[in-house]
This record gives structure tokens, sequence and C-alpha cells, in this order.
């Protein structure tokens, strides 16, 4: 759903791989397109067949049955596309120039404990509706705008954003609001779990 950005470096001659120079990071663009539809773009095109052809098109050589089976299931489990279709859904389409739509980076589900590590469910994935105020790690996305935002990778959704097929039920990933525990109580200790504690847990 996220696009790939870095700096490139390009030799002369044969180049057998992609060289990149710095830090990888992911960006995001609008809901809608203006021309050809990309990434997140392409779910909401209403067609599910033009759904298909255009990922057939920008990645030749496809399964088109896998394709189309991929998508039907992501649509179905996956709470970033329903929750974004609905809230598209409620706008109305002549005001859609000034809506923005928010990922909140600190969301936490209802009545949990900081420390648990919950089965994701649709209603836990918060996005807020235009006028919100946004922390800097928050993902906004506006219903058409041509520019990429960068992607703060300590946001939850980062993961599940760049790669829906491996979080495709949204699942949360590394976020400042995951404590370690005490193994023998189970209760936080109120220091912040890191990155690399994070994934080698999971």
């Amino acid at each position: 759903m996220t696009s790939f950005g870095a700096k490139q470096i390009i030799e002369g001659g044969f180049m057998p791989t992609v060289k990149v120079q710095g830090q990888v990071y992911h960006q995001m663009g609008s809901l809608l397109p203006t021309d050809n539809p990309k990434f997140l773009q392409i779910y909401f095109v209403s067609d599910f067949d033009k759904q298909a052809n255009l990922r057939s098109r920008y990645i030749p050589n496809l399964d088109s049955g896998l394709v189309r089976g991929l998508q039907s299931m992501l649509h179905n489990v996956n709470p970033h596309i329903s929750n974004f279709k609905v809230a598209l859904a409620s706008v109305p389409e002549n005001e859609r120039d000034r809506f923005k739509f928010v990922i909140s980076a600190d969301r936490r589900p209802i009545a949990a404990h900081p420390g648990r590590y919950n089965a994701p469910t649709t209603n836990e994935v918060a996005v807020l509706l235009v006028d919100q105020e946004c922390d800097k790690r928050d993902i906004v996305l506006r219903t058409h705008d041509d520019r990429l935002q960068r992607i703060s990778e300590t946001h939850r959704a980062y993961d599940s954003l760049q790669y829906p097929l491996m979080f495709c039920r949204g699942e949360d990933g590394y976020h400042f609001a995951h404590y370690n525990v005490d193994p023998q109580t189970g209760s936080p200790n109120y220091n912040k779990k890191t990155y690399k504690n994070f994934n080698r847990f999971n």
C-alpha cells in the first residue's frame, strides 16, 4: 500500500542489483489518484477486475486468478482498507478535496493492558476524520494529492501498510507505547520496549 524510498546509486555498465545509500524509508500518497492509481489508491477503484488489471500492468506476468484471490482476501480481512473505504464513503464527493484521514500513532485498544498482545480486530484501527490535531508521527492521508509523504518507522501501522500480505489483518508493529513486562508478575515495569527487543519477541 506504500512506496519504497531511498537514495539510489547508479553506476555505469552492468548493475545486477539495486544499490541504495543512507536510510530506507516508506512513503504514502493520497487515497484517490489524479491520474493512474498506484499502491493504496488501487483499493479504491470500484471494479475488482480493473484493480487486478492495474496490478498486472505494474507487474507483468502475474497470475490473474491469484491476484483476484489476494485482493478479495485483503478487502475482507484488512481493517485499513475497510475503514478507509467507509470513511471515504461518508465524505460528500464535492467536499473531498478538503478532507484528510489520520491513522493515529498512539491509538491503544480500549481496556487493554499496555503489555498485552491482543489479536487484531477491525475496530482497533483508529481512523480519524478532518480537523483533528495530528502528532508528527501520525499518518495523514488526503483525498487528492500528487505528493508522497514519509511515514515514521515508529508508527504502529508502518509494517502492515508496507507488507500487506505479511500483516494482512493490519496487525500493529513496533510503537512507543510498548512497555517491558516483568516475566514473574506480568506487570509492566514502565521501561519502553526497544525496536530490537520487540522484533526479537515476535
